[in-house]
């Protein structure tokens, strides 16, 4: 699907946008253009330009605005009723944009934050129709692609990065040998279910953390949701995949409401986006 200037449009008027301060917008497209021109050229053409303090806040504030305009639409990116039409548009073009500004920004510091934080660019990247931009900040970026070792994490850790080396795979598209991969690991983590999950589960209880059955149920449904992707990219099976991928997807999105964790709640509502989007578009 391309995208027409009367979504740019559109969006510009949103609501989110229009709060900004004056000159932001055009701002943070300077500062983006410098530093991708920067990261292609070094320090062999001087641009006489630099950065100001702000600019970093800048971006991020723009950023910000250009996925809130998004998330009013991401349950019509994947819609195929003519009524979808107008709001499936205008959060493609947000999150075109967005991810415009999201490519250059710095990754978060920490484990958790730098596997959000691919996981979330990745997606606004795969909702805004990006994927040659985003195989490129992957080439660009490839050390925070790594996959954390699993040996000695708790059970909720290991599927966690067990996950992310599944998206990195759906999102990477190097082959369908990789895709297939998933549902190995998947297998690997209903293997590993019974000798980690009842110990974690009675150390939770120990310690009096009740949120960590919901949040366990909700990684549960993503990894079954990943592996129905999987699955149906690789053989188009099941035919009504766009339903099962709701279902799994919407349990797993209640079930971090439940466990209160708002960061990877968030996430995983990117991320049921951009599974339904694939799906309907696996070129």
């Amino acid at each position: 699907m391309s995208l027409s200037s009367t979504a740019f449009d559109r969006l510009a008027d949103h609501w989110a946008i229009k709060a900004l301060p004056q000159g932001e917008l055009q701002r943070s497209d300077e500062i983006a253009n410098y530093r991708l021109a920067r990261r292609a050229v070094g320090e062999q053409i001087d641009f006489h330009s630099e950065e100001s303090a702000d600019d970093s806040d800048t971006l991020g504030r723009v950023a910000l605005a250009y996925r809130v305009a998004a998330t009013t639409g991401l349950d019509a990116l994947a819609g195929e009723s003519s009524s979808d039409a107008s709001e499936r548009e205008l959060a493609m073009a947000a999150c075109h944009r967005a991810f415009g500004l999201l490519r250059v920004m710095p990754c978060r510091e920490g484990t958790f934050e730098r596997l959000m934080h691919v996981l979330e660019v990745s997606a606004v990247a795969c909702c805004g129709e990006r994927w040659s931009d985003l195989c490129r900040w992957y080439r660009e970026n490839d050390q925070i692609l790594q996959v954390p070792e699993v040996e000695g994490e708790d059970w909720d850790r290991r599927l966690l990065y067990r996950l992310f080396d599944c998206w990195i795979r759906v999102f990477r598209k190097d082959g369908w040998s990789e895709v297939d991969a998933i549902q190995q690991v998947i297998a690997g983590l209903r293997e590993e279910q019974e000798e980690h999950e009842s110990k974690f589960l009675a150390t939770a209880e120990r310690d009096g953390n009740r949120g960590v059955a919901f949040h366990l149920v909700a990684l549960y449904h993503w990894a079954r949701a990943t592996e129905l992707l999987s699955v149906y990219l690789t053989q188009g099976d099941p035919p009504e995949i766009l339903g099962e991928l709701d279902k799994h997807f919407e349990w797993g999105v209640r079930a971090f409401e439940g466990s209160r964790d708002t960061r990877l709640e968030m996430v995983l509502c990117w991320l049921r986006a951009a599974a339904k989007a694939i799906a309907t578009n696996p070129g």
